[in-house]
This record gives structure tokens, C-alpha cells and sequence, in this order.
């Protein structure tokens, strides 16, 4: 499995206003998988994105997952890291400027990029 983009988020939201945030800062349609660990996925022009609702990820220096309820995944079609890096960063920023919206932007569940 390659190493992927996530960005976790923390917001006094239901699950369908972050869907409904996430579709407006990415400009797709998130849809119903039917799949209950990830029950929301779309198709970027370069991208896959899907959510998690829930994750069990415990927290780690530099990485407080515990403090994130959602996260976003973003994989690029052709593996291309620099273009899974700057659609995520662009995404990261969006969400970022929502209000009561706190993000991590992450790489491959081991570096922690941005935080807001």
C-alpha cells in the first residue's frame, strides 16, 4: 500500500455538514459506499478521496490523532506525490478557514505537515 495524504479533523459538526464542507472546499460530490469504515468516497481528476468517520489511531509526539474524530484520505491516482500534496495542502487550507474547524494535515500517518 503506498503512503497516502490525511487530514484529520475536529468540528462541532454532524458527519453530513463535513461531508457537505468537504464537497464545497474540493468541488466534488463525496457519495455513499455502503461500506461502514469508509461510508464516504469520490473521484477527483487526480485523486481518490474518502472519509473515516472514526479512527482508533492513538496520539504520538508531534501527531495528537485522539484530538481528530475524522479523517480524509487523499490518494493520488498515479501515485504522484508532489500533486497528492498540493491537492491535500489546498484542501487543508479550505477546510481551515471554516469556522470551528481544526485540521492536521498528515503524511503516511507519520509526519505531521500542518496543523490549524
Amino acid at each position: 500500500m503506498s503512503a497516502s495524504h490525511q487530514i484529520f479533523i475536529r468540528a462541532n459538526r454532524s458527519l453530513s455538514d463535513i461531508v457537505s464542507d468537504i464537497n464545497k472546499a474540493t468541488g466534488s460530490s463525496l457519495t455513499s459506499t455502503g461500506k461502514p469504515e469508509f461510508p464516504y468516497a469520490a473521484t477527483l481528476d487526480s485523486a481518490f478521496i474518502d472519509i473515516e468517520p472514526t479512527h482508533d489511531y492513538d496520539s504520538e509526539p508531534g501527531l495528537p490523532f485522539e484530538e481528530y474524530s475524522t479523517i480524509l484520505t487523499v490518494r493520488d491516482i498515479d501515485n504522484n506525490q508532489k500533486r497528492e500534496e498540493a491537492l491535500s495542502r489546498g484542501i487543508f487550507a479550505k477546510l481551515a478557514t471554516l469556522p470551528g474547524y481544526h485540521v492536521m494535515l498528515v503524511f503516511d500517518l507519520q509526519r505531521n505537515l500542518m496543523q490549524s
